[in-house]
């Protein structure tokens, strides 16, 4: 009897032994895992920064009105072509320089052809009327060409304008799917987040004899 008590004894120091030292290399082992979740952490943790940043930003570049990518480009496009052609409508204009010089030679004109049939007949003055008149003919149509141009490059204008709005309203959708992508992004990460917690969660060793 002395003997079994003694060898038993000695079975339930082994086997508590073994446990012990089982538990210690299993909670070696979680360490060095919750560890390296740890590292994965602080790396979610920069990244969702970086996503937070970045939603923010589109925001305020969406409500102050700011447009990026082929918007701000076409934006830019589009305004320097519609600077230039009013520049061009000013220079142009009923208004302008151009146009009171082209009077003043529209009168120069008819005074020229008035000399010119006050002068004796003869071929050569036969001649020069002739040309002068074609000349008043043609120098007249582009009169009215500049003056009808002017209006339909001001329609044209408008019609530009209406395209320009239509485009920033298209870059408008663009900037609200860029920002819900970037939400998207973020959600992505914190749900990662959230799968790392649990996993450290998980990680922890519980005694089988606390658990029993």
């Amino acid at each position: 009897m002395p003997f079994l008590k003694s060898t038993f004894a000695g079975s339930v120091v082994f086997l508590l032994l073994l446990t012990f030292a089982d538990l210690a290399a299993a909670q070696s082992v979680n360490v060095e895992r919750i560890q390296e979740q740890q590292g994965v952490v602080a790396g979610l943790r920069s990244e969702i920064a970086a996503n937070v940043g970045d939603t923010k930003k589109l925001i305020e570049d969406f409500r102050a009105g700011r447009v990026s990518g082929d918007g701000a480009a076409i934006e830019n496009l589009f305004s320097g072509i519609e600077a230039d052609t009013r520049a061009v409508l000013g220079s142009i204009a009923l208004d302008s320089e151009l146009r009171d010089a082209l009077d003043d030679m529209r009168a120069e004109i008819d005074t020229l052809i008035a000399r010119n049939v006050r002068e004796p007949e003869s071929a050569r003055r036969d001649a020069r009327l002739a040309r002068l008149q074609d000349l008043k003919g043609v120098y007249q149509t582009q009169y009215n060409s500049i003056g009808e141009l002017e209006t339909r490059l001001i329609r044209r204008l408008a019609d530009l304008n209406t395209e320009k709005r239509a485009v920033l309203l298209d870059a408008g959708v663009n900037e609200v799917e860029r920002v819900v992508a970037s939400l998207e992004t973020l959600v992505n990460n914190l749900e990662r987040l959230e799968g790392e917690i649990d996993a450290v969660a998980n990680s922890v060793v519980q005694d089988p004899l606390v658990a029993q």
